[in-house]
């Protein structure tokens, strides 16, 4: 797999985005030191100061495989980290790595679309906070491996490491059943609460992830049950 490698860029998903519409073929992968405007989920940033991992790969998926690729993501990354750093995180649908329940990595998945065609170009940007821990714009609190683990993390070695888990176990995991059952056994458990930012006094008590990869809650006020599709969403978690 191609490696592009950057000192500071400022997102490596615009620059993999960039090398896409330049007609460079995936898979590769655009990765930086440090970047000045990383992207997050819902449009937040992502702090990214230097001693961590931030990457993206270029891939090419089917369209129905786009939906539930961050679960998969997260489970390759979970056991990487446990095969790699010796830690078991917990996972927060859709896109977060937890260590006690502090945000550990971040995943965000962006595809683009042609007519007609029934495979997709997508990007996976993956930001691991791995020496250094960055302040969050929101109510959560970050950790890093170094904390973690109480050890100073060589970066390229991790990278090498990381890529090269990907190529040798990703083809286990295109089974949607396969990786959505690891899923589970690393997510929450069931029981944990969501609040509804735009009707606050709406909280959801997470029930599980179904067979599509969608978040299954359940109101507390009235039981009813709905699923949460997209990560653009408006329930957060109240860990």
């Amino acid at each position: 797999m191609k490696i592009y490698r950057y000192e500071s860029i400022g997102s490596t998903s615009t620059e993999a985005t960039q090398l896409l519409l330049q007609g460079v073929r995936p898979p590769f992968v655009v990765t930086a030191k440090t970047q000045t405007a990383g992207r997050g989920s819902g449009s937040r940033t992502w702090k990214s100061p230097a001693g961590n991992l931030y990457l993206s790969l270029a891939l090419t998926c089917r369209k129905d495989e786009v939906g539930p690729l961050p679960l998969k993501v997260a489970v390759l990354l979970a056991h990487w980290m446990q095969e790699r750093v010796k830690l078991t995180p917990t996972l927060k649908w859709p896109n977060d790595l937890l260590l006690d329940g502090k945000k550990l990595a971040g995943i965000l998945c962006e595809a683009s679309w042609q007519p007609g065609n029934v495979s997709c170009d997508v990007i996976v940007g993956i930001g691991i906070n791995v020496n250094n821990t960055p302040e969050l714009e929101s109510d959560y609190q970050a950790t890093c491996l170094r904390t973690a683990s109480s050890k100073e993390w060589e970066l390229e070695s991790l990278l090498d490491s990381l890529l090269l888990f990907w190529e040798q176990k990703e083809p286990k995991w295109r089974n949607k059943e396969l990786y959505l059952a690891a899923y589970r056994t690393l997510h929450l458990p069931p029981g944990q609460v969501l609040q509804d930012t735009v009707y606050p006094h709406d909280l959801y008590s997470f029930e599980a992830i179904d067979s599509e990869g969608c978040l299954v809650v359940r109101n507390i006020n009235d039981t009813s049950s709905r699923s949460i599709v997209t990560a653009q969403h408006t329930l957060r978690w109240q860990l």
